[in-house]
Order: structure tokens, then C-alpha cells, then sequence
């Protein structure tokens, strides 16, 4: 069924690049490869019915031949299964197919078949399993872990009994990598680590302290592991905050150093180490360079020009790390996210106890709804959806302690702040990306976004535009425009200098394009406006230990509250416990 949707509408996914001048655009288009045809497909239909007919009609022994004739996939949606009878015993271990399989078919390598297990007197422990080779063998009992060339299992299930996956396959596509040393590495008894896919979220701003996108386990540990490991669940996307901030992870190893990274060339009998089988892990620094090191031979095998997705497998590329073995990048990105994990685990306690007796203005209520928002869901559960900005469990959590928040719980806030106030029409937020837009310099692509956020706007009521500035990755500042007194503003905690007024210019631009009988925008009365002034935002201390060190961005938002109710700045950075969960409870409600 994939098959035939990607035929009519071609891929799932498009892939975007940035051109020269920071337009997203798409890379390679993937057009359908199939036109709707009635007269020919319900001629196909037709015989694939008459020849159904014949082989329902006909003897097992025919039906078996003539399935021959027909390719694997087809016979399996045209005709119905049979399945034989069990024969139980105590020693028996019998196969089921849903197709018939021939002797052929089982001596295949390539294929497999679910083995029932039918012994009932005999313990758990010394049951064995039958391999391929000697399916048609009487079985024997065996304390030896099998082996199996099967592709990944792709479900979501993390239960132990799932087949497991000892090897890989990989094909060599470019000359530049006979120049890594191919290797024969010997595998773990859990076999190869299970594929991992990303979530899709847009960059943040804030990228010191944002981790990266949650890794989901597709696929479970091999079930030649004598045990599922006690932190295998932290890679499913469905894992609870708390069951991952309580797990306990593999203890560093600080005797592996960056030096110890190489890059290998993996040949198709190669066999990668299982993240899910270490005793110890590599230090967070290695992991990064060893990331850094991969990304950068992908990129010169693939050429300057060309996006650089780490997790494609067309380039049989490895990295060993020190004496744990040769990994793959689904491998690198298990160790990336169990330096997440350990990093989210640092200050656990002190976070708890941040929430439960730190003063604040909530009640019991309130403030149980949001442990609950905190520690019950997993990391990629919306919390508060506001228009096209929402906020994650992993985002809320910067909420809490003096943690450095990220754009998505300003865009959230303010947004769900302006609409509880019903100032739609009278206040225009602009989002965090906003400064990005305007650097591109496309003026098609800056007006289409302005387009898309003026459609509440009444330009004759517009009275201020709010605009959070992110100063060098590092800071928060609130841009505010006074439409009506035509001043612009601008302040941070810590007083940093103003950024190019050539950003007001631009926004008033749009404005006066969209809204060119308003007088509040006329270009003549704006290119006066030489700087902006300062609006007289709290001062921030700078000391890592002090109350409000890192909440430059909770500062925009509250800033942001008193332009929108036209008041004075009341609070401080000294309390910012209690507007943290303000901010909370506001998102929570």
C-alpha cells in the first residue's frame, strides 16, 4: 500500500536547502511515477480475479504450483492463508507460513520464518531456537544464541521477544572510502543498535541549551541479549520524563579520549558494536567530535554543495571509538542522546524540590497540574498550542530552575497572552525568527511571512509591534514600536548595545505595502527615527548563582505583558521563581 500512494503522489518528505541567500527551497523533486489509467487497471484486476477463481477451485498441490508463478507480494494480498496444524510434542518445533512455503524457501538465508515453540516441560532458559540451515533437521537443544541476517524490525514494540538483528549490510558508493582501513569488527551478543528516527522540529535559537530531537527506538534490543538493558527505554519516543530522569545510564569511561576517534570503512560482513550492550559510555565531548568527524567525511564525500544528512546510509561509514568498538551513525546517535539523558539527570532533585517549595502565587491545584505536565508525559507531548507556536514537554522543563528557555515558550506565551487579553487587533507579536527573516534579504519571502501574521491586524487601532530579539545565540531582548508615537524601543537585562535600526525600517516597509492608506506607517515619518531607546527593563545579575542569571528570556515576556497593558515595569529578576511559574501556569492552563 506505500508503494502504490508514493507511486500516485510520489515521496513523503521533500528535502529544503538554504541558497546563497538564506531562501529555503527544495532540493530535489520527486514527481509521481504512475497516471491514473481505469480501462488498464481493471483489466489487470480482472484477470488477477479469473486466476484467484482457478486457484480456489483447484487442489492444494496446484495451488502451490501455480503460486510459483506469481511474485511474493502479489500472492500474498490475492489469495487467502492456510495454516497447517500444530503437531504438539514435547521436543517438536514446528514452523507456520502463510503462504505454503517450499524447501526452497526455507534453505533461504534471506528469509524468515516465525518459529513456534511448542515445549511445555521444558524451562524458559534451555528453550532453543532452529536456524535456517537446519529447517528441515531434526532440532536439537542448544545453549548457543543464533545468529540472523534480517533486516531491522520497524515496530515501536520494546518488548524482549522481538527477533533480534546481529548484522548489517552495506553497500560501498564512493571511491574516497577505500581510504578508511575496513574493519571485521566482532559483535556483541546484542547484535547491531536499532535504527533510530528524529523527530522533526524547527531550530531554536537558544541552541546551548537545547538538546537535540529525541531519538525513538524502532526497534528493540536483540533477544540474544541475556536481558533487555535497564535504559533501553529512554530511547522510545512514548518514555515518561520521569522514568527517564530516574534510569540509570552507563557510567562514563573518562580514559577514552578524542584522540582514540577513527573513522573505518564498514564492507557487508562488518559488524558494528550495540550501544544497548555497553558497560561504560564514552565522555560527552568524544561523542561530539566523533559526530563532528562523521559529518564532515560525509560532507566531503558528498561534495561541498550538497545537505548532509548523518543518517543516511548509502555511505558505509563507521567511527571507532576507543577499545568499545566501531559504531555506526545510528550507533553515534544513541551515545548523543544518552548525553542528553545524563545531562537532563544533573540537577533532578534539585528540580523537584524547586517546584514544591520555592515561593510562588499557585495553588495546590495549579501547582499539581503542572508536576504532572512535567514528569508523566514524554518529552514530545504538546503541552500549549497557540496558532502555529506550541511548546513540548522538553521546553517546559527549561521553565523551571534558572534554565535558559528556548523560542518556541516566548512565541507561546506572548501569543497566549495577547489573545487572553483580545488585543488581536491592537498589538502585533511578530516571532522570535523574525530577525532571521529579515537578514535573508528576500523581499518576496519577508513580505509572504508578514502576510501570514497581519491577517487580524486593523491598522487604524495597531498601537505596538513586539518583536523578541535573540542577540548572538546567547541573550534575549524585546524589540517594542510605538505605531501611534512613532518611537521604537528596545531593552535586555543586561544592557547590551542596540541592534541596526535598518530592522525597523524594513518591518515599517511591509507595513506601509500592506497598509499603504494608514498614515501611522508613512516612510517619511519613520526614516526620523535614527535609534531606539531604552524602555527600562529590570537589570539582570550576571552571577551564574544569583536568582534571575538566566532568565533573560522569561524577561521578554514580561516585558512584553506591560506593553501589552500599558503599564510599568513592577517585577525583578530576584523573584523570577515566581514569574517561572507564572509563566508556567500560564502556558498549563
Amino acid at each position: 500500500m506505500d508503494e502504490i500512494f508514493t507511486a500516485f503522489m510520489g515521496e513523503d518528505f521533500l528535502t529544503y536547502v538554504y541558497t546563497e541567500n538564506l531562501c529555503c527551497t527544495v532540493a530535489d523533486e520527486r514527481h509521481p511515477k504512475l497516471e491514473y489509467d481505469d480501462a488498464v487497471w481493471e483489466s489487470i484486476f480482472k484477470q488477477k480475479m479469473v486466476k484467484r477463481e482457478w486457484l480456489e477451485n483447484e487442489t492444494p498441490r496446484a495451488r502451490r504450483t501455480k503460486k510459483r508463478s506469481l511474485a511474493k507480494k502479489s500472492r500474498r494480498r490475492l489469495f487467502k492463508t492456510r495454516k497447517g496444524r500444530s503437531h504438539h510434542s514435547n521436543t517438536s518445533v514446528s514452523s507456520s507460513s502463510s503462504s505454503g512455503a517450499t524447501k526452497k524457501s526455507m534453505s533461504d538465508p534471506c528469509r524468515k520464518r516465525k518459529l513456534k515453540v511448542t515445549v511445555s516441560p521444558i524451562p524458559l532458559k534451555r528453550r532453543a531456537f532452529i536456524s535456517r540451515d537446519s529447517a528441515n533437521k531434526k532440532p536439537k537443544y542448544s545453549t548457543k544464541r543464533r545468529s540472523s541476517t534480517l533486516p531491522l524490525s520497524k515496530s515501536n514494540d520494546l518488548s524482549p521477544s522481538t527477533p533480534p538483528a546481529c548484522s548489517s549490510s552495506i553497500s560501498t558508493s564512493s571511491d574516497l572510502l577505500a581510504s578508511f582501513p575496513a574493519v571485521q569488527t566482532s559483535a556483541d551478543s546484542t547484535g547491531l543498535p536499532t535504527q533510530m528516527c528524529f523527530p522533526t522540529t524547527p531550530p531554536t535559537s537558544d541552541s546551548w541549551d537545547q538538546p537535540l530531537p529525541t531519538p525513538q527506538a524502532t526497534s528493540t534490543p536483540s533477544s540474544c541479549s541475556s536481558a533487555v538493558p535497564s535504559f533501553w527505554h529512554v530511547f522510545s519516543s512514548t518514555c515518561p520524563r520521569e522514568q527517564m530522569l530516574n534510569c540509570k545510564l552507563p557510567p562514563v569511561d573518562c580514559s577514552i579520549t578524542v584522540d582514540q576517534n577513527k573513522l573505518v570503512r564498514l564492507t557487508s560482513s562488518s559488524v558494528c558494536a550495540s550501544v544497548a550492550s555497553l558497560k561504560r559510555r564514552p565522555p560527552e565531548c568524544v561523542v561530539k567530535a566523533a559526530v563532528t568527524l562523521m559529518r564532515d567525511a560525509i560532507k566531503t564525500t558528498q561534495g561541498a554543495g550538497n545537505v548532509v544528512d548523518i543518517d543516511a546510509e548509502e555511505i558505509p561509514l563507521g567511527l571507532s571509538i576507543g577499545q568499545l568498538g566501531t559504531f555506526s551513525r545510528t550507533g553515534l546517535g544513541q551515545l548523543e542522546w544518552l548525553g542528553e539523558v545524563a545531562a537532563m539527570q544533573y540537577n533532578t532533585q534539585e528540580e523537584r524540590q524547586w517546584v514544591l517549595q520555592t515561593p510562588d502565587n499557585l495553588d495546590c491545584q495549579e501547582r499539581n497540574e503542572i508536576i504532572r505536565l512535567l514528569y508523566k508525559f514524554p518529552l514530545n507531548h504538546v503541552i500549549a498550542k497557540e496558532g502555529k507556536f506550541s511548546v513540548d514537554v522538553r521546553a517546559f522543563s527549561k521553565l523551571a530552575l534558572e534554565r535558559y528557555i528556548d523560542d518556541s515558550v516566548i512565541d507561546t506565551a506572548i501569543a497566549r497572552m495577547q489573545r487572553e487579553l483580545h488585543l488581536q487587533e491592537s498589538v502585533l507579536c511578530l516571532p522570535a525568527h523574525t530577525i532571521t527573516w529579515l537578514d535573508t534579504g528576500d523581499e518576496h519571502f519577508i513580505r509572504d511571512c508578514f502576510e501570514q501574521l497581519l491577517v487580524y491586524v486593523r491598522p487604524d487601532l495597531l498601537r505596538v509591534i513586539l518583536v523578541p530579539v535573540n542577540m548572538n545565540e546567547v541573550h534575549w531582548g524585546l524589540m517594542a514600536v510605538d505605531v501611534s508615537q512613532r518611537e521604537a524601543y528596545f531593552d535586555d537585562g543586561l544592557g547590551w548595545s542596540f541592534p541596526p535600526i535598518t530592522y525597523l525600517q524594513v518591518i515599517v516597509k511591509q507595513l506601509h505595502s500592506m497598509f499603504p492608506e494608514c498614515d501611522n506607517f508613512s516612510l517619511n515619518h519613520w526614516r526620523r527615527v535614527e535609534a531606539f531607546k531604552r524602555f527600562g527593563m529590570p537589570r539582570q545579575p550576571t552571577d551564574c548563582g544569583n536568582i534571575g542569571s538566566g532568565s533573560c528570556g522569561v524577561g521578554v515576556i514580561l516585558s512584553a505583558r506591560d506593553f501589552m497593558m500599558s503599564v510599568p515595569s513592577s517585577w525583578t529578576f530576584s523573584e523570577m521563581a515566581v514569574h517561572r511559574k507564572e509563566v508556567m501556569k500560564l502556558l498549563s492552563s
